[in-house]
């Protein structure tokens, strides 16, 4: 908050200015009051960021109107030096390693090396399925699968676009116009569960390519798996993430 105190304090000052400025970076301090669960034993990355010298008669909406200005260019810069969400999931991945990962309903049970392993599959067939739409759509149940489907195409560089199949016939194929979607990607289980519960998307789909998951997984091999879980446990990250 900014009171008015400094304003009072400077009401017979003449010769001065206000300097305008911004910290990036302590909230997670020993110092702060963020909870203690989430208090950083050292703080990496902390940001100074100074703004154009200001009239020392300024009010404190003025000066709190230019630190705004001042933080969201901060938090940009920041922002632009961060890695990539793929590249900063397989870093996470593998210092998982053959540890538990993700795990759903079904029974799956993937570590660190096999998530990896699955997406880099998968992503390998979708780069031969999808076309150049940047947008691509995916109706998949929230599972190890689903996740899998999500993140391959994420490390693809495509826009992800989860539909959402309770919205709807008529604002299934308005959200499905409005992004200009050609392809979704989907489960024969998953559409099969949602037409038994009273779900049927045939209409809303119609003119849609639809790309099945079991269908692209029973053209991966045990050959490729396994030399795509080598790479995983034995190939640094950027061997992954420049893969275009």
């Amino acid at each position: 908050k900014f009171q008015k105190g400094f304003e009072i304090a400077v009401a017979e000052v003449e010769h001065a200015v206000i300097v305008p400025f911004y910290l990036r970076g302590l909230w997670e301090g020993k110092f702060s009051n963020a909870e203690e669960k989430i208090k950083a034993k050292a703080l990496r990355d902390i940001g100074v960021s100074f703004g154009k010298a200001m009239n020392i008669k300024s009010t404190g909406a003025e000066v709190k109107e230019q630190v705004t200005r001042i933080s969201v260019d901060s938090w940009k810069s920041y922002i632009a030096r961060l890695d990539t969400i793929p590249k900063t999931w397989i870093k996470e991945a593998r210092k998982v390693g053959l540890k538990l990962c993700i795990a759903d309903s079904t029974g799956v049970h993937l570590s660190g090396y096999k998530f990896i392993t699955a997406v880099f599959l998968m992503r390998k067939k979708f780069k031969q399925l999808l076309g150049k739409e940047q947008n691509v759509g995916l109706i998949v149940p929230t599972s190890a699968g689903g996740s899998i489907a999500n993140m391959a195409t994420l490390t693809l560089g495509k826009t992800i676009v989860n539909l959402n199949y309770s919205a709807g016939t008529q604002s299934l194929k308005h959200a499905i116009a409005l992004a200009d979607i050609k392809q979704i990607i989907t489960s024969t289980q998953f559409m099969t569960k949602l037409k038994a519960k009273g779900f049927d998307l045939a209409e809303a789909l119609e003119g849609v390519e639809l790309l099945y998951l079991e269908e692209i997984k029973k053209t991966i091999s045990k050959v490729e798996g396994l030399g795509m879980f080598a790479q995983a446990k034995l190939l640094p990250t950027c061997a992954f993430i420049s893969k275009k």
